[in-house]
């Protein structure tokens, strides 16, 4: 049965009209202005509230008292949590801080690198691992319980109370090493950015480019900002 002819009016005015207002909205969208995507996390450094740097009284590398007063205030410190006979985490975390370390040679950024297996990291060995990643040891120390003992408490408290990451020996996971073997000490890979008060001001994963790449501009504005 044929559609009497007022219906097909009707219906090609409405189709009309559906067609307009739909090339109507299309232009509105496709003028509006882009929206700014919300800042990433990664933009700007934070202050993690509340949580600064432990106090600490550690020698380094050339057996010489550290202090967090001494070493890290005052300062913008890239701080991270190693031990030299690591074969897993710590190649790469140091390798990173090495490349931290030269990418802003030319800024007031200092490195710090606590040992977590004071037992066996004296300065003597201290001073072997920061060779081995062609450490610039005037900015960049190394620290270590000055009679060894059990995993620094510094890392305990900043990682495991602040954090809540863990760190502790793996027995499941035996690494090799110059007298046999020995249970792995499992800890993050994150390396930490550290304000003139001792505030942590972030933290990043050294296994991830982008956060890396963070950290490097990070700590370049905070140690510009900390200009006397």
């Amino acid at each position: 049965m044929n559609m009497p002819v007022f219906a097909r009016i009707i219906l090609a005015v409405l189709l009309t009209v559906f067609l307009c207002l739909g090339g109507a909205l299309l232009v509105l969208s496709l003028n509006r202005p882009a929206q700014p995507e919300p800042p990433s996390p990664l933009d700007q450094p934070r202050h993690m509230q509340g949580i600064a740097m432990p106090e600490f009284s550690l020698v380094d590398q050339d057996n010489r008292l550290q202090t967090r007063a001494g070493l890290i205030d005052g300062n913008v410190t890239i701080v991270g949590f190693v031990f030299s006979r690591c074969p897993l985490a710590c190649p790469g975390m140091m390798l990173q801080m090495s490349k931290l370390s030269e990418s802003l040679r030319d800024t007031s950024v200092r490195l710090a690198s606590f040992s977590i297996d004071p037992a066996y990291d004296g300065p003597e060995q201290l001073t072997e691992f920061a060779g081995r990643f062609g450490a610039d040891t005037a900015r960049w120390r190394l620290l270590t319980e000055p009679r060894g003992g059990a995993i620094t408490q510094v890392a305990r408290k900043m990682l495991s109370e602040n954090f809540r990451e863990h760190i502790r020996e793996d027995e499941s996971t035996k690494i090799t090493v110059s007298t046999g073997e020995m249970a792995n000490i499992e800890h993050p890979p994150h390396l930490f950015l550290v304000g003139p008060r001792g505030e942590v001001l972030g933290r990043y994963n050294s296994t991830r480019p982008d956060e890396m790449e963070a950290l490097a501009a990070h700590a370049r504005a905070a140690g510009a900002a900390n200009k006397p």
